[in-house]
């Protein structure tokens, strides 16, 4: 069996893999606003945070999302709403811009207001 023919056998076997399309990294995933509006699941969660490239949502607590905000400051982009206490976050969920199954790793975070629908 020559190469060419163990490739195209293990193509077929398990898949083949192709690169990641760009330009769909580049544009957001559509959010789904009836998720980020229902009630938090978890009970030490304060709010949602989003990835930008796929759309995974998941809830944060309160330690994450202060981490997430010491870095928006050092970055020069720290939002201006008083976010202090766990009902300060609430209305609001993160966009950030790769989460532990996406390539890119250029970080890109923001605080967004929860669109009412």
């Amino acid at each position: 069996m020559n190469s060419k023919q163990h490739y195209r056998w293990k193509d077929d076997l398990i898949g083949a893999a192709s690169p990641p399309n760009q330009s769909a990294l580049k544009k957001s995933p559509d959010i789904d606003w009836g998720e980020l509006q229902q009630p938090l699941e978890w009970p030490e969660t304060v709010c949602r945070c989003v990835c930008k490239q796929c759309g995974l949502t998941g809830e944060i607590d309160l330690i994450y999302a202060r981490h997430l905000l010491r870095i928006m400051s050092l970055m020069g982009n720290r939002p201006e709403v008083p976010l202090n206490i766990r009902e300060d976050f609430h209305r609001y969920y993160f966009l950030i811009s790769y989460c532990e199954h996406c390539l890119a790793k250029e970080v890109e975070i923001v605080l967004r207001e929860i669109k009412r629908v």
